[in-house]
């Protein structure tokens, strides 16, 4: 996993075009913030997947930095963390840069969160694949 701040909210990484882009305002426990439905395919497909998330809005708590997961059909694949100095509203935004290779079965990749946010807390995610095989 990468981390690393960035300018600029959520949206396009140059030429590519994201999958999926959204804002949940003080999500519930295990609200998913942003996903892309995978197809079933006869064989198992291998992707790039850029995920950046943050906050846009309120005023985050510190339990905030572990309120992300990412994951794939009811399975947790990881669970993102956020720096402390991360822990402020704007245009500072974390980046997951991984290769994943799905079962070859229909499903979502899923950014969640994991226990409830506090009250006006945004959050904002994309989240982009691009297939290599």
């Amino acid at each position: 996993m990468i981390q690393q701040p960035l300018l600029g909210p959520p949206g396009l990484y140059g030429n590519d075009i994201p999958a999926n882009a959204a804002t949940v305002v003080a999500p519930g426990a295990t609200t998913t913030i942003t996903q892309v439905a995978l197809p079933a395919r006869e064989k198992p497909a291998s992707y790039r997947v850029r995920v950046r998330y943050g906050y846009t809005a309120g005023a985050p708590a510190a339990a905030e930095a572990n309120n992300w997961r990412l994951v794939y059909q009811a399975t947790v694949l990881m669970t993102p963390m956020i720096a402390a100095a991360q822990l402020v509203v704007g245009n500072i935004f974390n980046v997951m840069e991984f290769i994943f290779t799905d079962a070859g079965l229909a499903g979502n990749l899923a950014l969640q969160s994991v226990g409830a946010a506090t009250a006006g807390v945004a959050y904002t995610a994309d989240m982009e694949l691009t297939r290599i095989s």
